[in-house]
């Protein structure tokens, strides 16, 4: 059984201290020795996690000095560290505005590649991370239907068979799944809306109208930004 290296552990401790905000953007975090007697850790392991988040663009290290926490637009957003220890907390309305934007420029077109490109494993991958959603709902377990929700969305990705989008296919994956966790409704039991969108974004790809699963899929990521953004962001008239 593999167990996890101190180091690792220690710097998704630290991570999560960020994203919750107990640390703040440009604000200088502890000194190497006062990290080490708080998480009972040598500094060895606390100068390796410090390394280790200031790779993913979350902290700056400078010689002689204390760490310092850095702008959330410094943070590498294509690290699955970063966005999944991202997720676990709210976002802020300005984090959200990109994964919209993100979700807008790529999925409705995704969507419209697998309407042309979905072969007829591909379609029942796609039902499939749908009936998980209606199950989850059925049983009022956000989770799964969380879980079926990203299925769902992955493998429309799979289905445009464009091998471009599939080396992104991670990366868009772990976005979806940070919007996800901040749109879907705390009650399951309210996600029919969301779940007759996922159907019919279904059956116009599986109808292979290009078109309309490009038109299903933009109503969609703006159907869930406008459970959290007050009102529609700029740039949502100029992404078609």
């Amino acid at each position: 059984m593999k167990t996890t290296p101190v180091s690792k552990t220690l710097a998704e401790d630290i991570a999560n201290l960020i994203v919750s905000g107990h640390y703040g953007s440009e604000e200088q975090l502890p000194g190497e020795n006062e990290i080490a007697r708080q998480f009972d850790k040598s500094r060895t392991s606390v100068r390796s996690a410090l390394q280790s988040l200031a790779s993913k663009g979350m902290i700056v290290i400078q010689p002689k000095k204390r760490s310092t926490v850095a702008p959330i637009d410094h943070w590498n957003w294509l690290d699955s560290d970063v966005l999944r220890w991202t997720s676990q907390v709210k976002s802020s309305d300005k984090v959200l505005r990109h994964l919209i934007a993100t979700r807008l420029i790529f999925e409705p077109n995704i969507a419209a590649l697998a309407a042309l490109n979905a072969t007829g494993k591909d379609l029942a991958d796609i039902e499939a991370g749908f009936e998980i959603m209606r199950d989850a709902r059925e049983e009022m377990n956000r989770d799964k239907f969380n879980q079926g929700d990203i299925q769902f969305h992955h493998a429309i990705i799979h289905a445009s068979h464009n091998p471009f989008l599939l080396a992104l296919g991670d990366m868009l994956a772990a976005t979806m799944e940070l919007s996800f966790s901040n749109t879907l409704e705390e009650d399951v039991s309210l996600s029919g809306p969301a779940l007759q969108e996922h159907w019919d974004v279904l059956e116009a790809i599986r109808m292979r109208d290009a078109e309309g699963a490009r038109a299903r899929m933009r109503e969609m990521v703006l159907a869930s930004m406008r459970k959290v953004l007050p009102e529609d962001p700029d740039f949502v008239s100029l992404i078609r």
